[in-house]
């Protein structure tokens, strides 16, 4: 185990380096340290570059500056064999890793299988596992025979933003909003603005989208601007990435967002619907449900079922700051017990 003198505080690498659930995770945090971004590898507007922690020359450079690694997500460019090469290159230089898994089923891939087998060399190795609900621990047990710590996600949201909205709730009607600012592989948009053409008349719906897409030519950017000219919903272009006051804008001015995917496991949506008291629409899938409650509507639903669900959806009232703001402590300091276990 590490030899880190015990009156210093535990220097932690997450990676990936920089991102809002990461930095909540670890906001005070009792005695440890969050280390500076590796290289400056990533940043908010960013936070998927590749890490250089995930080299093992790197891990080999600063191993002297580092206690702990921390893995969340963004290592699918690195195949199963070389995440193994880098726990390997770790247990060599004494630096024991901690894993958190977010997605069972990546929802960047349109494949599996190198994800799945990935996660096997991942949790073989790691000193601690770590999900953020019941079901996916349970998932992880069955899968990969290990016991992972369940620690929920915290606030996606700035404090200050929490409990707050733009636009009061619908009491009736309501207003729906469906985001498509990328088309991952588990997205399915054209099944979502299918389902949205059938939401009841009195519906108004948003469709949040890039530029790119609006204008690129292809379907599902056609089918988009078709149904803002026959006004069936408006239509916010947005570029590339925008940020934490624009997207809390967006969400708290609907009072329900639709999931468009395939598949997934947690769902940072989710967690920004909960700080804002926007109600979630998704398909049966994942563990979404054990997040917070979930309206449950499949992408291919009745068009009779489609009209009963929206016209039955209701505000949430969501999350309020005080609960948020214990929540985040808990989760820093339940981080921080399982660094020092690790550590011995």
């Amino acid at each position: 185990m590490s030899s880190r003198p015990e009156h210093r505080p535990i220097r932690v690498c997450t990676i990936p380096g920089r991102h809002s659930y990461v930095d909540r995770c670890l906001a005070g945090a009792p005695d440890v340290v969050h280390l500076p971004d590796p290289a400056g590898s990533t940043s908010y507007d960013d936070p998927w570059r590749p890490s250089p922690a995930l080299e093992p020359a790197w891990v080999r450079a600063y191993a002297g500056q580092v206690d702990l690694m921390h893995l969340h997500f963004g290592y699918e460019h690195r195949t199963p064999q070389q995440l193994r090469t880098w726990t390997e290159t770790l247990i060599s230089e004494d630096i024991p890793f901690v894993l958190t898994v977010h997605d069972l089923d990546n929802p960047h891939t349109p494949g599996q299988e190198r994800h799945h087998a990935s996660l096997g060399v991942l949790t073989k190795s790691a000193a601690a596992t770590i999900t953020l609900t019941r079901g996916a621990a349970e998932e992880l047990k069955r899968r990969y025979g290990v016991t992972a710590h369940v620690i929920p996600h915290p606030h996606q949201f700035d404090l200050g933003l929490v409990g707050r909205r733009v636009r009061a709730r619908a009491r009736r009607g309501g207003r729906i909003g469906l985001n498509l600012r990328s088309q991952r592989p588990n997205v399915d948009a054209l099944a979502a603005l299918s389902l949205l053409r059938q939401a009841p008349a009195d519906t108004s719906i948003v469709i949040r989208v890039s530029t790119a897409i609006l204008t690129g030519g292809d379907e599902v950017g056609n089918v988009i601007a078709d149904g803002a000219r026959e006004g069936r919903w408006e239509v916010s272009a947005v570029p590339g990435y925008t940020d934490e006051r624009q997207l809390w804008e967006f969400l708290s001015g609907i009072d329900a967002l639709i999931l468009p995917y395939l598949w997934g496991t947690h769902s940072g949506w989710v967690e920004s619907c909960w700080d804002v008291g926007t109600s979630v629409v998704a398909p049966a899938i994942g563990y979404y449900g054990e997040q917070h409650p979930v309206v449950t509507l499949a992408l291919n639903a009745r068009p009779d079922v489609v009209q009963q669900v929206l016209g039955e959806l209701r505000p949430t009232d969501g999350a309020t700051v005080q609960e948020r703001r214990a929540e985040q402590t808990e989760v820093a300091a339940r981080h921080a017990a399982i660094y020092r276990q690790v550590l011995g």
